[in-house]
């Protein structure tokens, strides 16, 4: 997971004023190991809450593009902050440095809360011999447990983590002949368990700001975007609306990418072959950034751009029927 920095909670943008619940939770006490801590579904305007501002629905389908020449995948979770929120991970000191203990990670705010963001600076909280199994139901019980010489201060780290939190009922579209993926992971936020999905460290800026990765949306020159999730369209004839021309910056291919792709526009001269000509959609003239930029816009290929201001959190999936 990522550190954990208290000034991304300064870095909000603002947003709609969710319900607030009624319902009193575990709240800020530290209780006794084998508690079991009720599920956000358990109170009805908080799972309610979570369902109309995760981003997401049902099952999500992969979106197909391309990246260093390769046909690659991704997940939309909608509009991308542009900050990372902290998260406390609970691990101890051991002779080869530290391990994780087995205690749900920590945040404090959920989708639809100011502040949340599914990109997470990482805190390590390392526990002292004191600990003995003790439930830490939510960020605010850190400092009874701190009190209580049951943990050390947290420690911020220089990475993040990409974990949306969703409803249970969300699924992953993971390919491969495999069903698909429930968040398989929970968070403790406020006395109270939540769903999330773990894509993995990404890297941060100044500890708090979340870096883009570019993502060039196809069109030709006079003609609508080349992707089917756009237009609403099967472009490639095989029954489905996932399928683009969308081409990614290689840096969504490193082994710890950043997760908010920035929609460039770029228009392509008319006679480019995409996957609607091809009829197949592991096949276009254009697949790789370079072709593109290098580093200015490449003469005879593009013919005009624009760097726009939106940001979507994608997903790289990295392994065909996993994450």
């Amino acid at each position: 997971m990522t550190r954990w920095l208290a000034l991304a909670l300064m870095t909000t943008t603002a947003c709609l004023e969710p319900q607030v619940s009624d319902a009193v939770g575990p709240g800020t006490a530290v209780l006794p190991s084998g508690t079991v801590l009720p599920s956000i579904d358990d109170d009805p305007v908080l799972a309610a809450q979570l369902a109309a501002y995760d981003e997401v629905d049902g099952v999500v389908a992969r979106h197909s593009g391309f990246a260093e020449g390769q046909r690659i995948f991704t997940w939309d979770f909608g509009p991308a902050p542009t900050f990372a929120a902290p998260v406390y991970v609970m691990v101890r000191h051991t002779a080869d440095g530290m391990a994780r203990v087995a205690h749900n990670t920590l945040v404090d705010t959920l989708p639809g809360d100011p502040g949340y963001s599914p990109y997470w600076g990482v805190y390590f909280v390392f526990v002292t011999d004191l600990y003995q199994g003790e439930i830490i139901p939510s960020v605010a019980a850190l400092d009874e447990a701190y009190a209580r010489g049951l943990i050390e201060r947290p420690v911020a780290q220089d990475f993040a983590v990409d974990c949306p939190s969703v409803a249970a009922d969300v699924r992953l579209e993971v390919g491969g002949g495999q069903p698909p993926l429930a968040p398989p992971n929970h968070f403790n936020v406020k006395g109270r368990t939540v769903p999330y999905y773990d894509f993995g460290p990404m890297p941060l800026v100044d500890r708090v700001g979340v870096p883009d990765v570019a993502m060039y949306r196809l069109r030709r020159e006079g003609g609508e975007p080349l992707s089917e999730p756009v237009r609403g369209i099967d472009m490639t004839g095989d029954g489905d609306l996932v399928d683009s021309n969308d081409v990614f910056d290689g840096a969504i291919t490193a082994a710890m990418p950043s997760p908010s792709c920035r929609t460039v526009t770029v228009a392509v001269p008319a006679a480019t072959r995409s996957i609607d000509t091809t009829g197949d959609e592991t096949m276009a003239d254009l697949t790789r950034a370079t072709q593109l930029f290098d580093p200015g816009p490449v003469a005879g290929t593009v013919v005009a751009f624009a760097v726009t201001d939106e940001r979507r959190h994608c997903v790289r999936q990295r392994a065909i029927g996993a994450l």
